[in-house]
């Protein structure tokens, strides 16, 4: 069932944020961002090891930053550009020894170290998203007749589309349980920008590209879904402006949706201009950090927004881990 709502009509009662806070924490990062729990964050990120005159040099690592203390701790080495996922209490990582890949695996802090082997002919495993665990994609068609599902967090049933050639097809959601059906949802598989869970709503969201194809030359629109594991759907649209055509990611919060935009207009390399994280709520968009931001993460209890953001304010940029509070 289909329920078109306001951008932020069941979060928030206000339609503007007075009083939130913003830290730069001041510890490099790259995109992703973990919330542990309401008050630690796991990220990948760079730790200074050495400096020489005015050369420092950094290398790759995984933080696990305290909120309280706000000082990181390093969890892990890890390659660079190698992958991280983090999942409700599951961990895994890549690292490499003696010139081999390895994956670390399984409760935070009790992870299993085990050689990154090819698969076996035949199977497509890929790194589960949503749980962090290996899947094999090579099974999708065999969960439902007609059908390519992929799994979603334990108990959550699938997503996928359905298996016909030639055509753009919707996109379908399989609840968990014997003998269910799937459900079809309001958007075609090949529009779908992003997918993610948010802990806050117990629910996934599914972001639509602002353009397509077709209607490149329309005035962009920015939509997205929460998708909840009992089948109910939500439908929340961006208020036009400045900061869509180049939205990063959404991710809803207590006081409405948090929107990553990387829109700098077109100005210089050293000018954001209108890029930043922005806080929706009805057709109010307010910028609440400046710059060129990564992924939104959302603390479990809505409140905190946690971001890795590069203030694009002149040479030697850094891109540093923020966090705001908009339930301040």
């Amino acid at each position: 069932m289909l329920v078109k709502v306001a951008l932020a009509a069941v979060l928030l009662a206000s339609t503007y944020v007075e009083a939130y806070e913003v830290v730069d924490t001041g510890v490099l990062g790259r995109n992703e961002v973990y919330w542990i729990d309401n008050e630690r964050i796991l990220f990948p990120g760079y730790e200074k090891s050495s400096a020489s005159g005015q050369h420092s040099s950094f290398r790759p690592v995984l933080y696990v930053l305290d909120l309280g203390t706000r000082r990181p701790t390093v969890h892990s080495e890890i390659p660079e550009g190698g992958f991280v996922c983090y999942a409700s209490g599951y961990i895994g990582y890549a690292v490499r020894k003696d010139g081999k890949r390895y994956v670390r695996e399984g409760s935070l802090g009790a992870e299993i170290e085990r050689e990154l082997v090819p698969s076996a002919p035949g199977r497509m495993i890929e790194r589960n998203e949503f749980t962090c665990r290996d899947v094999d994609l090579s099974a999708a068609d065999k969960v439902h007749p007609g059908f390519l599902f992929i799994p979603l967090r334990d108990g959550h049933g699938y997503y996928g589309w359905e298996k016909k050639e030639g055509v753009n097809p919707l996109m379908f959601f399989l609840p968990a349980g014997k003998h269910t059906k799937p459900i079809a949802l309001p958007i075609k598989a090949s529009e779908k920008r992003r997918m993610t869970y948010s802990e806050y709503m117990g629910a996934y969201v599914i972001e639509r590209s602002e353009l397509t194809r077709k209607d490149a030359d329309r005035t962009p629109s920015g939509k997205a879904w929460l998708l909840f594991p009992t089948g109910k759907i939500s439908e929340a649209e961006m208020p036009h402006g400045p900061w869509l055509r180049a939205t990063w990611g959404y991710a809803p919060t207590r006081k409405g949706w948090s929107v990553s935009s990387r829109a700098t207009g077109g100005k210089s390399n050293f000018d954001p201009g209108d890029a930043g994280i922005y806080l929706v709520s009805g057709n109010v968009a307010q910028r609440l950090v400046v710059g060129f931001p990564g992924t939104p993460a959302v603390s479990p209890d809505g409140c905190k927004v946690a971001a890795i953001v590069n203030p694009l304010t002149g040479p030697g940029l850094k891109a540093t881990l923020r966090i705001i509070d908009v339930c301040k």
